[in-house]
């Protein structure tokens, strides 16, 4: 349950930031991250091309529920939706073993913003204490 609201909680600061970022597209930003995990996962091109078409239906989901504007619970559950068929249609695209590596490197980055977070919260606390 953990690893799920990690996950919900990365997508989220992920979406949040490809949504202020007017200079890129969502397909300048799908061909970015897919080409990362092309070489981190050592795709071939007809995964890549899949990976590819998947991630921007992700990002273009989630675009689409910004723009419709649900309550905070309403979109964390759709968000959480989203995410989920991701990894399930990533999940048939990827060998076991590739599967393995993008999990590995989901908990490395899951680690990666909970040590941000801790110290943007420090920070917050030390300056709200002066």
């Amino acid at each position: 349950m953990k690893y799920l609201k990690v996950s919900l909680l990365l997508l989220i600061i992920h979406v949040s930031i490809i949504n202020n970022s007017n200079a890129q597209s969502i397909d300048s930003i799908t061909t970015q991250r897919t080409t990362d995990m092309k070489k981190i996962l050592s795709l071939s091109d007809e995964q890549y091309s899949s990976v590819k078409n998947i991630y921007t239906t992700l990002l273009s989901s989630s675009n689409d529920l910004k723009t419709s504007d649900p309550n905070i619970e309403e979109r964390n559950s759709r968000l959480k939706n989203i995410h989920e068929e991701y990894r399930t249609a990533l999940k048939t695209i990827l060998t076991i073993t590739q599967w393995n590596t993008y999990e590995q490197e989901c908990i490395i980055a899951q680690q990666k913003v909970e040590q941000y977070l801790q110290q943007q919260k420090i920070k917050y606390t030390l300056l709200n204490n002066q």
